[in-house]
Order: C-alpha cells, then structure tokens, then sequence
C-alpha cells in the first residue's frame, strides 16, 4: 500500500484542528452558562435568598468531604503494611459517609432557622454613628444591662474541670468604621489555657449590643493548634450580628454573627422571667433566657440565663446537663457591687428647666425612666395636638434616659412662645408634661 501524500496528511490534521476549535467555541457559552447558573447561587428563582444560602453552604461542604476523603486515600497508600493500609481506606469511607450526613443535617437546620427568623438576605446596614463610644458605656451611656460592656469588669465561670475569665478590657478595634470593644476570653482546663479570644462587641444607640468577630486561639499542650472560628465583620463576606437585644420578644430568631461555613451562631429569646442560682447569687424572675446554638453543629443547644446589671450568669448545655456557672465579678463600676440593680418601678417623665427660654445657652432637658425594655415615643406637641418635634422614636433599654430640645421643630425653624406638650408613649402607657416656652 502507497504511503499518503506528506501534504495531504498535514491539511488533514489541519482540518480536524479547525474543526475542534469551532466545535470548543459553540459549545463554550453554553458550558460558561451552565457555570454561571452553578455559581451565582440564583438559578432556582423559586427559593428565598436563606434557602439558596443553605443549599450553597451544602454544596460547599460536599466539596470538602471529596477533597478531604481523596486526601485520606492518598496517605493511606503510603501505607506498606497492606491490612493497615486496607484499614486505613475503610476509615476513610466511613468518615466520608458520616460528613455526608452531617452536611444534610446542616442543610436543614439552616433550612430551619430561615423558616423561623426570615427568608431574606441577611445583609445589617452597619452605620459607625449608630454606635456609642465604648468608653462613654457605664458613663454618659447607659450600658445594655443585660450584656453590659462596663471596662474593668471581669467575670469568672466555672463548669467541670474548665474555668472561663472574661474581661472588658480597654482596648478598642476599628471595624468598619466601628469602634468596638475588646473582650478577652481565657478559658483553661484543669488550670492549662485552652482557648485565647479575644470578641469586638459594639453598642448601638438602642442599647442593642452587636458582635463584630473573634480572634481565636486553641491550644493543646501549649501549642497554637487551630485558629477555627476566627473572623471579622467585612472581611470576606462575614457579617456582624446582635449578641443581645435592647428589647427583644419572646419568639424572636436573629443571627449574632455570620461566616458561613465557620461561625454561624444564632439564638432564640425564650423568656423574661426565668431563675438561676450560681455561686456568684440567686436570681429570681428577673434573668434574659436564650437558646443558643449554630446550623454548624447540628443538635446542640445551650440555654443561656442572663442577671439585669450582670450580664450572662450560667449556660446550661442543653444535651448534657452541664452547666457553666457565674462565680465572681470583680471591678467594673457598680457592676461588681450587687446583682439586683434597682430599676424604676413605673415610668416617669420630667422636663428641666421650665419654664424654657428661646436662644439661651441651655436647651431644655427631657428625663424619662422605663422600668423595662421597651418601645419608646418621646414627641412634643403644641396646644392644638400638632406635631411640632419627634425626639425619640424606637427601642430602649430600662433605666434612665435624656433628651435634649433647643426649641426647633422639625423643619429645624425655632418654635415661638407659648404652651407646649412633652409626650411619652412607653410600657402601653401616655405621659405628658406641659412645658412653658418664653423668649
């Protein structure tokens, strides 16, 4: 048989090149298509925002399950002893197998949550002057008495053979234009530091205190092992969320904090009345009780109590039964003085100075008491019932509160002389107080 042509043979090959080139670029799109579909995480329009975040998040862990179980293998066969090595990739299926089911169980109680808190997009409009400078907190700023940052304090907690020193410390850490404070958290087993974190909380002008990341350190036999669980608000993603509330509901599902994957910790409020006794005092009807847990880990809940003026005071693991119990506060103001701060027992309204004068160097000042978290509306009217200024208008912790009013109205025009009303709404109730306005 005659050899082909060398010419021949060149255009042939040249021809089928062509024509892989252009069967690569028809179907292309389409594959770049399909791709797109895969990853933006919108392709199945009829799920809700926190659904298609539960479904990527479980994308996400099957890939990690393969690369984790092809990593597995491939030790195992550096393995000579062939039973040992016929072991070890009999672990390796089982592991996959469990991470597997793990990741299902992930799945749906992300699935759970977002049918409880909300199928929206979590995305917290985060505004550096809805915060309070952390060191005008236990000062010109009421702290949240529930979740109270007071510098100095440190709280000591107890729970089996662990012990967990928390302190507001003075530092600070900027964090999308936040200031926030640093809480440094020890925890040590049998008197070996464990754990070394150091959290960003910040308070808003609410009085609802916000989580803004950690820096974790674990350790084993004092060695640095793992920095899991570590993030920052901002930063690749992650979220801040709410630690605690300034008046929250029963039933109420939030996040406080999110990085999906890593630290996805969210809570439920649960009660306003429940009861503890620690080492550090009995509390009685007066705790915050919350149910902690994360999607991460699946099954585990910690019920968590918190003292008006203390903070959190024990944390019950809901499965075991164990108990991490408040045993000394030390420092921080008053903080450290007693556990049952004393509230106002009703709601009170006044107004100083009155009568008030037009263009003097002090503005009149509006002090109202809330003997509980609640919904304020703080709004001056004039004789005939019209609005002339909204001084406040949302939620508030217990306590005392200060208003300022220089005499302008809404439209920023200084009122005239005459009768005005001072109204609070608060606790399902109305008070007013009528204040004389002089030139």
């Amino acid at each position: 048989m005659k050899n082909s042509h060398p010419f021949a043979k060149f255009f042939l090959t040249r021809l089928l090149f062509m024509l892989l080139v252009a069967l690569c670029l028809l179907i292309s799109p389409a594959l770049a298509q399909d791709d797109d579909d895969d990853d933006d995480g919108d392709h199945d329009r009829n799920k809700s925002a926190c659904a298609r975040t539960a479904d990527a998040a479980f994308k996400a862990c099957q890939n990690e399950i393969n690369d984790d179980f092809w990593i597995a293998m491939g030790k195992c066969n550096n393995i000579s002893d062939p039973q040992a090595r016929a072991d070890c990739r009999e672990e390796a299926k089982v592991a996959r197998q469990e991470a597997k089911e793990l990741c299902s169980v992930q799945r749906e109680a992300r699935s759970e949550f977002c049918e409880a808190a909300g199928e929206e997009r979590y995305d917290p409009r985060i505004d550096p002057a809805m915060f309070v400078d952390p060191a005008a907190i236990g000062n010109t700023v009421a702290p949240n008495p529930y979740y109270p940052l007071i510098r100095g304090a440190t709280r000591f907690y107890r729970g089996g053979t662990e012990t967990v020193t928390v302190t507001v410390t003075n530092d600070i850490k900027v964090i999308l234009g936040v200031t926030c404070a640093v809480v440094r958290d020890i925890v040590e087993d049998n008197g070996e530091v464990i754990e070394d974190t150091k959290d960003w909380f910040a308070q808003d002008l609410d009085g609802n205190v916000w989580y803004f990341g950690e820096s974790v350190k674990d350790f084993a036999d004092g060695e640095l092992v793992s920095i899991a669980g570590s993030f920052i608000a901002g930063g690749e993603g992650d979220k801040a969320g709410i630690i605690m509330k300034a008046a929250p509901a029963v039933g109420d599902f939030y996040r406080q904090e999110f990085s999906l994957g890593n630290a996805e910790d969210v809570a439920e409020f649960l009660s306003f009345t429940g009861s503890a006794t620690v080492p550090a005092g009995s509390f009685n009807g007066n705790c915050w009780v919350t149910k902690d847990y994360t999607p991460i880990e699946p099954g585990i809940f910690a019920t968590k109590f918190y003292a008006p003026g203390i903070g959190s005071v024990l944390e019950v693991n809901a499965s075991t039964g164990e108990r991490l119990e408040l045993v000394e506060i030390r420092n921080g103001m008053a903080l450290a003085k007693t556990t049952t701060p004393t509230l106002p027992s009703d709601l009170r309204l006044q107004t100083n100075p009155n009568p008030f004068h037009l263009g003097s160097a002090q503005a009149t000042t509006i002090q109202y008491e809330l003997s509980k978290p609640t919904r304020a509306r703080v709004v001056v009217y004039d004789l005939n019932g019209r609005q002339v200024r909204v001084l406040h208008d949302g939620p508030q912790i217990a306590g005392s509160h200060t208003l300022a009013w220089n005499g302008a109205s809404a439209t920023g025009s200084l009122v005239g002389s005459g009768f005005y009303f001072v109204v609070l709404e608060a606790e399902n109730q109305r008070l007013s107080q009528k204040i004389s306005v002089v030139k």
